[in-house]
């Protein structure tokens, strides 16, 4: 598990009485062929389809300023799982910065991220809103944590002066999504990452859930959002696969601290 920091910080050009508008993908679980199956479904058409319906709507009819990629995004941890990832949404014309997850190679993920278009920042600045992304990644579990170090550079980056709201994005939820299975294996530090945390958090943003989610609990909005490649069927006490299709989600981020969000599932 690396530290879990925010590390290097990006700012975008956004006026900060204008909303950010992001692009949330989560657990494509990319493979190196693009034709090979999980589970008699291949994740590479579904990416390929959320790209394009993205690019057509937008964010509400305009152009994302940043794309964030929530984890799980190859399922292998391959190399040419990651470049397919970044050539498929290369024609957003907006940056693309991630978090492993459970399923991801850290490294290989790290060494895509430095190449335009994404962005090895962990903390990006826009208009009156501060991103913050963070690794959960343990290796060799399905749970994810922060850690002591993690827990750490969180607060140490909450305390610095900066935008007045903040969004918190990492892979595994630090909240239950109703599905005990699933509750089981998400972020094991989630008291201490909610202890961590002050009253400029927003609004937490997770994946590993397949599944769209949204509700206001602890004083912020908790949200994941649907799978490029398969969903999990909701309140269930083991793994049932859903039939809905690939979705992805976005969220306009409001000057005042409020969060206009969908999710847009692409038949």
């Amino acid at each position: 598990m690396t530290t879990g920091a925010p590390g290097p910080t990006l700012e975008l050009a956004v006026p900060a009485e204008q909303p950010v508008r992001l692009l949330h993908v989560t657990d494509t679980h990319l493979l190196a062929d693009r034709d090979a199956e999980l589970k008699g479904i291949a994740p590479w058409p579904g990416l390929l389809r959320c790209a394009r319906h993205a690019a057509d709507q937008g964010v509400r009819g305009a152009a994302p300023d940043l794309i964030v990629a929530t984890g799980d995004l190859a399922h292998e941890g391959e190399r040419e799982a990651y470049a397919l990832l970044a050539g498929a949404l290369a024609g957003q014309g907006a940056p693309l910065a991630g978090v492993p997850g459970n399923h991801d190679a850290p490294e290989v993920l790290a060494a895509l991220l430095i190449e335009p278009p994404c962005t090895p920042a962990r903390r990006i600045r826009a208009g009156a809103w501060e991103i913050l992304l963070l690794d959960s990644h343990l290796p060799g579990e399905e749970a994810g944590a922060l850690g002591p170090a993690g827990l750490a550079a969180l607060a140490s980056a909450l305390a610095e002066p900066g935008p007045r709201h903040r969004l918190i994005a990492l892979h595994h939820p630090p909240f239950a999504v109703g599905s005990p299975w699933i509750d089981r294996i998400s972020l094991l530090d989630a008291d201490d990452f909610w202890s961590t945390l002050d009253g400029s958090v927003r609004a937490v943003l997770a994946g590993h859930v397949h599944q769209d989610f949204d509700r206001r609990a602890r004083g912020c909005r908790q949200i994941t959002s649907p799978s490029t490649w398969a969903q999990f069927a909701p309140r269930q006490d083991v793994f049932v696969l859903d039939d809905r299709p690939p979705g992805y989600r976005w969220l306009e981020l409001q000057p005042d601290g409020t969060i206009e969000t969908a999710a847009c599932y692409v038949p």
